[in-house]
């Protein structure tokens, strides 16, 4: 087995976002995106992180890549704040280490070129190759993820691709790239049921034989336990339990994962079994002014301590951790 080396950690990283004012006059008010959030990403790993929409999954990738300031707090890649990575071929050479894999395959390549295009302009501009060269590594990239034969691939426009074919095509951008650490921002969940499995073994192939370290944003945990050592559940830009994948999807301790879990489809399960509940359906837009545990308004098991404090972290077991009441 590989030693693990930490190439990216987060410390406390708070993001704030400043809500559209309903006059000229008075103070700014903000939203908390994140809160606190803390985080380490090792080489040929994966952290998922796993939550609902709005509770800042993507804003967390968005501020690794540098699109999103921080507010508080500070992101360390290899040991150095990326703060401090400005601009000039240092935000260059960071933005080819760490790379995203979006959404939606198809509006992540240019519907003009063909695929010989997306591929060929990072291996010239990056690695200045040509002629037999660049052809070999071309073909190379496209065996690596799957696609075959690549002299037709190469052809290609994107629309002519399946949306799993697409996505592949994007990976094979990322490898070209050079890229270090990779983002998948729900990279399966535009894709048919059938062809999702190949991509996050793609995915898992390229995090063990070529070293990558991944971050999984996804809303099913039933993939995160498929792919990543690690996850972290988020809610309302809170980190509410995170550690060893396997221990928090076996052994949830938090209310909100269990939710989670519970919404995974199971056929053992009876119909007549219960499910966990939540008192209200709404999510709470989360402020820098307000305290208290963000899911208390929709916890079953709430009490009121848990609108009063933040709850301290608890450490269940090794690597397994939750910030729950029911634990002080």
């Amino acid at each position: 087995m590989q030693e693990r080396h930490v190439t990216m950690e987060a410390r406390n990283l708070t993001i704030d976002f400043a809500k559209k004012k309903s006059s000229l006059f008075g103070p700014k008010e903000y939203l908390r995106a994140l809160n606190g959030v803390d985080f380490k990403m090792y080489n040929n790993h994966c952290l998922a992180v796993v939550g609902e929409s709005g509770c800042g999954k993507s804003t967390t990738a968005r501020a690794i890549t540098k699109i999103n300031n921080v507010s508080d707090g500070e992101i360390l890649y290899r040991g150095r704040n990326i703060s401090e990575i400005k601009a000039g071929d240092e935000l260059t050479k960071y933005r080819n280490d760490v790379q995203m894999v979006f959404q939606d395959p198809f509006g992540s390549l240019n519907p003009l070129h063909t695929i010989r295009y997306h591929l060929t302009r990072p291996l010239k501009i990056y690695y200045g190759l040509s002629g037999g060269e660049l052809e070999d590594k071309l073909e190379q990239l496209l065996l690596q993820v799957g696609l075959n034969p690549p002299k037709e691939v190469l052809k290609k426009f994107p629309h002519q691709l399946s949306g799993g074919q697409r996505q592949r095509v994007f990976l094979a951008k990322t490898l070209a790239i050079g890229a270090d650490v990779i983002l998948a921002d729900e990279p399966t969940s535009m894709l048919d049921v059938s062809i999702r499995i190949g991509v996050l073994n793609l995915m898992n192939q390229m995090k063990h034989e070529m070293n990558k370290s991944f971050m999984y944003i996804t809303h099913d945990i039933a993939t995160a336990r498929y792919f990543a050592e690690e996850t972290m559940v988020l809610y309302c830009g809170h980190m509410v339990e995170w550690g060893d994948t396997e221990a928090i999807t076996q052994n949830p301790q938090h209310p909100y994962t269990k939710l989670l879990l519970a919404a995974v489809p199971d056929p053992s399960r009876s119909i007549h079994e219960k499910l966990p509940t939540h008192r209200s359906m709404e999510t709470p837009m989360w402020s820098p002014q307000m305290k208290g545990c963000p899911y208390a308004a929709r916890c079953p098991h709430a009490k009121p301590s848990c609108t009063e404090y933040l709850p301290e972290v608890k450490e269940i077991a090794p690597n397994h951790y939750t910030r729950c009441h029911l634990f002080n």
